[in-house]
């Protein structure tokens, strides 16, 4: 319900209000890459390229929105304990450009990875973000 509140007072708070068509995107699950527990798994180029495909589409809702599966956090932190089949997804700071740069305006932080890497990782994917865009799923 809140994403809904939001929604309305962003378009209330545009030029929206003055067409017809209002167009929102929805995404599912985004993991950018993860430097845990090795570098290995980060996208070349930064991941510049991962979203290439779609940043037209993106880029031209009025609202596009998606679920952020995992923390933002360059190194550090605590991974989940006594997880014998788990994963745990920790995506460096600057692959967060790369949202930015595909046109999401708002992402949830509230799914099964956002503790992967304790409050240390919850902590700093809000502070991140919210320099960025709009998040919801998940205050402290």
């Amino acid at each position: 319900m809140k994403l809904l509140y939001y929604v309305v007072a962003v378009l209330l708070a545009t030029e929206v209000q003055s067409r017809d068509i209002v167009s929102i995107i929805g995404v599912g699950d985004i993991m950018l890459g993860t430097n845990y527990p090795s570098k290995r798994y980060l996208p070349p180029n930064q991941g510049r390229d991962l979203m290439k495909d779609v940043e037209d589409i993106l880029n031209n809702a009025d609202v596009t929105f998606g679920n952020l599966e995992g923390t933002i956090l360059d190194t550090k932190g605590s991974a989940r304990k006594n997880c014998k089949k788990c994963y745990s997804f920790r995506m460096p700071a600057y692959l967060v450009d790369n949202l930015v740069t595909a046109g999401f305006d708002v992402l949830s932080i509230a799914n099964n990875h956002i503790m992967d890497f304790d409050t240390q990782g919850v902590d700093n994917t809000i502070r991140v973000l919210n320099r960025e865009m709009d998040l919801c799923g998940r205050s402290r």
